[in-house]
């Protein structure tokens, strides 16, 4: 199963658990897909996806450092903590 795949199940998942952030996390990750396919569409491997996947990590990462404390900083950080699932054990996370 792609990496895409997977993301796509567990988006399914965390709706049926309503499961708020996790869905939020996911379904930008999936439109971060959605925009990586329209400016290259002949990548649709997982070594694309990871790219584009710690990519919007490394976007999230340094939000996180710009947001001051509070709800929206606290909701970043948790997508950072979904989004990091995800990737391969080898990048460096944090």
């Amino acid at each position: 199963m792609s990496l895409i795949d997977t993301i796509k199940d567990d988006l399914k998942e965390a709706m049926n658990s309503q499961d708020k952030l996790k869905t939020h996390a996911l379904r930008m990750v999936l439109s971060e897909f959605d925009y990586a396919n329209i400016a290259s569409p002949d990548s649709h491997d997982d070594t694309h996806a990871v790219r584009v996947l710690n990519s919007y990590y490394k976007r999230l990462l340094k939000s996180l450092q710009d947001y001051p404390e509070g709800d929206k900083k606290a909701e970043i950080d948790g997508e950072v903590k979904v989004i990091a699932n995800y990737l391969p054990k080898g990048l460096p996370r944090r």
